[in-house]
């Protein structure tokens, strides 16, 4: 497959699926279940406020209800899901707009983020990170998607780990997994991925001297990018 449509055929196939069973997702997990789900989300097959009733993802995905069930609790857990007492599952808007204000509150807890990765980085964790953009490189020019996209979180995830406020890190993680899940739909062009890994460099680099201020500038520009990038998908400008 082309590293020019790096995220999953699968996942393109689900969003213009029929109503009737999904044969490629008989058997598998609820990961790419909840995948398939929010394809369908995305491109607007299950619209704003529409309920997302368990007998009828079932008939369309050919599945029995737990993969299902568990694929709706980590979109709730994502805030894409809603559920409410007495009615189930619905739909949240997934629009520009929406996914702005997750990458802008993202972008203001790097502040705390590389504040106290900074405070706390050593020499172990500076090998850590320039190894993981080495590999995340090496793949980006081999095509190898999965591999990209596990350096990718990797590399955030090392830094986020040094971060001392729980509540930050835990917001971190929401958010980080919710665009994470958007951009599988969507997936990459080779040319975002090598913009990433020249902002990725500039991250590292900040972090290696121990520039704070630098650091931020730098993640949050990453993330302002991140933003326009993933906007076009929505036909909407950054």
């Amino acid at each position: 497959m082309s590293v020019d449509r790096m995220h999953g055929a699968a996942l393109g196939k689900a969003a213009g699926l029929p109503a009737g069973p999904i044969q490629s997702l008989r058997g598998t997990t609820y990961h790419r279940v909840h995948d398939a789900i929010l394809a369908d989300i995305v491109n607007g097959t299950f619209a704003p406020g529409a309920r997302l009733k368990i007998a009828d993802l079932c008939a369309r995905y050919g599945l029995s209800p737990m993969p299902i069930r568990e694929a709706l609790q980590q979109l709730q857990g994502e805030g894409i899901v809603v559920m409410s007492p007495n009615r189930g599952a619905s739909v949240r808007a997934i629009d520009r707009r929406f996914v702005a204000d997750i990458y802008d509150v993202r972008g203001a807890l790097y502040s705390i983020i590389y504040r106290d990765a900074i405070a706390a980085a050593d020499s172990t964790l500076d090998r850590e990170i320039v190894e993981i953009q080495e590999r995340f490189d090496r793949m980006v020019e081999e095509g190898d998607l999965s591999g990209c996209q596990a350096q990718n979180l990797l590399l955030h995830a090392t830094i986020e780990a040094k971060c001392s406020n729980r509540e930050v890190a835990s917001l971190m993680e929401k958010y980080g997994n919710l665009t994470s899940s958007i951009r599988n739909v969507f997936g990459y062009n080779i040319v975002r991925l090598r913009e990433i890994s020249v902002e990725h460099w500039k991250i590292i680099n900040a972090v290696l001297s121990r520039d704070v201020q630098l650091a931020i500038s730098e993640a949050q520009h990453h993330v302002k990018n991140a933003l326009a990038n993933i906007s076009q998908n929505f036909g909407e400008q950054a």
